[in-house]
């Protein structure tokens, strides 16, 4: 009995100091960069009311910890050097963090073409295999995480730049990092944190959202959607266990169905979309669908996209035999189920798209709906094969009737729905000492170009907020050109995107990288992702470090009607203005850099190339433009009496005004009419 009672004493012992253990974050591990300042907030969680004491060389500083268990020390780190040094955190416990630098951290956040990789970017291979570089690091997340909640860590863990980590770093980060490194000789650290395909809305915080009537709107309808889906689904999870509904596993591989070499003999001809029932298929169960397209000749080498239309099954689409992914309606992934299809599938004109699709109740099929159900913008109704896996058995009545109702499908997706990025990607490194942010993000914004007027100012202020580390400097890239070369002026939604993102540099401490004359025609993910970086690291050089380089190029400032002419006038020309010479050719997708096409001029005879220029009709057509000195004039023999021009105001415009550093302008307009987004609401 004795032995017992101590046993049971010294488990109690354990499992009371396990608990009291002082924690930290993952973002304070092994070989992380801290930032060079007088305050650099530590913190983690400890027994209630525990003092913890966090040294690192000659700097200390003590906190107690509150009943919640949290606490927070702040170090001056001012004066320390480089490192590396220990972090050491003493509590009930003492941890040991090792190889710490002390230098310049910076946040690289956005959607996809921040998240873009190292090896995925131009002369990245090379890079990787050179960029044995200690002082170059980058936090790397295990896994991105959305959530309704604000979350207090995110795990991960510090890589420091080296072949064999290389790949894994955000490309913009790294170039940006390593010029801003190479020119300070300092430490650099990045915080990656980014998602593909995201709004700005997604990364903003409730708090924020909620004092702009129209966002807390959206926010509010999206988040309801999104938890009262939830809520669905761990009903409906629950009902499949209960009722023995799993999906079962695949009795042949699943290349017996989707390769394009397969026989289809005792396949049946089916006609699509409809509810599979109606035309001799399984209600539930599990069905394959085969179809073969042909992609035009233009769309090779070319991302795309294939939408299944409306349905309430689990979806597994494959191209050419390829698993492109797998979509669950039980996790509520959005409406329409779109699959995206990147470059290097569309290699060759036929394929063949083939199909899972699985329903464990009752109603299965594809469906007519709002949503388009097309591949490469061809409809995909009509004729299908099909052929079933297996059939589940009718359910039962007590099965029916205990079956949830599925509430319509959220608009948007985890990932898309307000705040919840902020929740899960941003406020676990609150209040992490840093530098300031990069931030590369607005493609999922433009069909809203206007509202982005608010919402990213929006979400600048709210981060410096809840930093509480002042106005720290906010540097981001201008959306860079993409999709075809349009041969009259139009309005423009990726042009109004910019125009927005111009219309923030009205915040103090901003800046913005112009990626105009970097992006490819043919792909959303342009892969010069060098200069970029680099162009970013040129505002921070110039506006965080005092450095004296150029880096903006001409940007507009006045306009003058003289006759039948405009007159333009700029500021930031780095002494001059010049018109660079426009190539005969160019290459839709550097996916593919062996294939050119011609490229054909607007304004064959001018010296500048993306003018245009409107009276009073407000119908803008395409003009000659020409330097004079510190001046751009433009003009057109049709327009007599012009009002407004246009520069480069278009998703893929034709353009070739820079600097004498061989930078760009930047697109603007002069006038101030309606934008076509200005009604379009998240």
């Amino acid at each position: 009995m004795k032995n017992l009672l101590s046993l049971i004493v010294a488990f109690t012992w354990v499992a009371f100091s396990a608990n009291a253990s002082v924690t930290l974050p993952a973002i304070f591990s092994d070989h992380a960069v801290l930032q060079k300042s007088e305050k650099v907030p530590v913190w983690g969680k400890a027994e209630p009311r525990e003092r913890v004491t966090v040294t690192l060389d000659k700097a200390s500083a003590s906190a107690i910890a509150g009943a919640d268990g949290k606490w927070k020390a702040v170090l001056n780190l001012k004066s320390e050097g480089q490192g590396p040094y220990d972090l050491i955190v003493k509590g009930s416990n003492e941890l040991t963090i090792q190889d710490i630098l002390i230098g310049e951290v910076w946040v690289c956040s956005g959607q996809s073409n921040m998240c873009v990789s190292l090896k995925e970017a131009i002369g990245g291979e090379d890079e990787i295999a050179t960029c044995s570089n200690s002082l170059l690091r980058q936090f790397t997340p295990d896994q991105g995480v959305a959530d309704p909640a604000p979350q207090d860590d995110l795990a991960g863990s510090w890589k420091i730049a080296s072949p064999e980590t290389g790949a894994g770093f955000t490309a913009v980060g790294y170039f940006f990092g390593k010029k801003i490194q190479n020119e300070l000789k300092v430490p650099v650290g990045l915080i990656k944190t980014c998602w593909g395909g995201t709004p700005s809305e997604a990364w903003t915080s409730a708090e924020a959202l909620n004092t702009v009537p129209d966002l807390k709107l959206g926010k509010d309808k999206a988040v309801s959607e999104y938890l009262n889906f939830q809520n669905f689904n761990e009903k409906y999870k629950a009902w499949i266990e209960k009722y023995n509904r799993q999906d079962r596993p695949p009795q042949e591989p699943p290349e017996n169905f989707t390769s394009p070499d397969i026989s289809t003999k005792d396949w049946k001809k089916v006609i699509l979309p409809t509810r599979f029932s109606g035309i001799g298929l399984p209600d539930a169960g599990a069905v394959w669908l085969r179809k073969k397209i042909t992609l035009a000749q233009g769309s090779l080498n070319r991302p795309t996209g294939v939408s299944m239309g409306d349905f309430r099954d689990d979806v597994t689409l494959y191209w050419n035999g390829r698993n492109i992914g797998e979509k669950n309606i039980s996790e509520g992934q959005g409406q329409g189920q779109g699959f995206y299809i990147s470059g290097e599938f569309t290699t060759t004109s036929d394929v063949t798209l083939a199909v899972r699709i699985f329903n464990p109740a009752t109603g299965m099929g594809i469906l007519p709906g709002k949503t388009n159900f097309t591949a490469e913008n061809t409809k995909l109704d009509g004729e299908w094969l099909a052929k079933v896996e297996y059939t589940l058995p009718p359910l039962s009545s007590e099965a029916k009737v205990a079956l949830p109702v599925q509430p319509p499908i959220p608009s948007y997706d985890k990932t898309n729905t307000a705040t919840f990025l902020f929740n899960g990607m941003v406020h676990p490194f609150i209040p992490y000492g840093i530098a300031g942010v990069i931030w590369y993000q607005g493609e999922w914004n433009a069909s809203r170009a206007y509202q982005y007027r608010t919402a990213f100012p929006l979400l600048i202020n709210d981060w410096r907020k809840k930093w509480g580390q002042g106005d720290f400097p906010f540097y981001f890239c201008q959306l860079p050109n993409f999709n075809s070369h349009l041969p009259t002026p139009s309005e423009n939604d990726w042009a109004e995107l910019r125009e927005a993102q111009d219309m923030t540099l009205s915040l103090p401490n901003t800046g913005e990288a112009i990626l105009i004359d970097i992006g490819e025609a043919a792909n959303i993910h342009p892969r010069n992702k060098k200069e970029a970086g680099e162009r970013l690291a040129l505002n921070a050089l110039a506006k965080t470090y005092g450095k004296k380089v150029v880096y903006t190029g001409p940007i507009y400032d006045s306009m003058k009607v003289e006759g039948n002419k405009i007159r333009l006038k700029f500021k930031n020309m780095d002494g001059k203005l010049v018109a660079r010479a426009l190539p005969s050719t160019y290459t839709p997708t550097m996916q593919s850099p062996e294939v050119t096409v011609p490229l054909v001029r607007n304004t064959p005879v001018s010296e500048l190339e993306g003018f245009a220029i409107c009276g009073k009709d407000h119908k803008f057509v395409w003009a000659n433009a020409k330097i004079d000195g510190n001046d751009v004039v433009v003009s057109v023999a049709s327009v007599k009496n012009p009002v407004a021009v246009r520069y480069a105001w278009a998703a893929n415009p034709i353009c070739n005004l820079y600097n004498g550093d061989g930078l760009p302008a930047g697109p603007f307009r002069t006038d101030n009419l309606p934008c076509s987004t200005e009604k379009k609401r998240y």
